[in-house]
């Protein structure tokens, strides 16, 4: 068995270019013990000074970073509302300052942009058309693309829906379970990712969606009217209320 050299008694790893490691060595700063070989010093402060104490010609090149770091903490506080403002999209933290560079295309219309509309040659997509028609048999793939997963929810409701498709393209959206012959639609949310009013306030942020639960609800239900303009009635199936709806089927 081998063991480190320095009496901790831990055991050494077998490494294919150095054979086993070396054992525990002092750090060149502080004499603490270092636990891998490949590194001189214990810690980061102790790597740090003993930069300096090899390179002592490069202190005096700080002077300059000096006065940057005092500029930088003078102005701090508005520096980070500037940026707090400019993240949440309310004011640029850019605007109305001297000296400071801003886009060329900035302001610019639509079609005076450098990437508006296709940038490549009319050849480049009759090439493409014409591979996809040899390799595949048709013209367009969008229906050899991969499906969206299901959820479990939904994966619980499959086997006890009869003449219901799933994942088939509705206009703009992906219904969870389709019927033409009856035009039902079932939606399946969940109490999370869907806010359930029951459980969350309309002001609750969803971090993970990045949306205000009111703004989850409106987008829901601008989905269900779209299914509702076409002719379809539209049963929306929570989380928590999915074990009466499985009775009731």
């Amino acid at each position: 068995m081998n063991l480190c050299k320095c009496g901790c008694g831990i055991k050494l790893r077998k490494d294919n270019k150095t054979d086993y490691q070396k054992g525990h060595k002092p750090c060149s700063i502080c004499g603490n013990l270092v636990k891998r070989s490949g590194l001189e010093c214990c810690s980061k402060s102790c790597s740090a000074k003993l930069h300096w104490k090899r390179n002592p010609e490069m202190k005096d090149n700080r002077a300059f970073n000096r006065s940057r770091f005092e500029t930088r903490e003078k102005n701090k506080k508005e520096w980070i509302k500037n940026l707090s403002l400019a993240r949440r999209g309310i004011k640029p933290w850019n605007k109305g300052k001297v000296g400071l560079q801003t886009a060329w295309n900035k302001n610019l219309p639509k079609e005076q942009q450098p990437f508006y509309g296709k940038t490549h040659k009319k050849e480049y997509y009759l090439k493409c058309e014409k591979t996809i028609l040899e390799k595949y048999g048709m013209s367009n793939t969008w229906s050899l693309a991969k499906t969206s997963p299901r959820s479990n929810l939904e994966k619980r409701l499959e086997p006890l829906l009869e003449n219901y498709e799933h994942n088939v393209k509705l206009g703009n959206y992906k219904p969870d379970y389709i019927n033409y012959s009856t035009g039902h639609i079932i939606e399946v949310f969940g109490d999370y990712w869907h806010c359930n009013p029951k459980k969350y306030d309309k002001n609750y942020y969803h971090s993970k969606l990045n949306m205000l639960a009111e703004n989850i609800w409106l987008k829901d239900k601008l989905r269900i009217e779209y299914f509702e303009s076409l002719g379809y009635t539209v049963t929306v199936v929570w989380e928590s209320d999915m074990e009466e709806f499985i009775k009731s089927l």
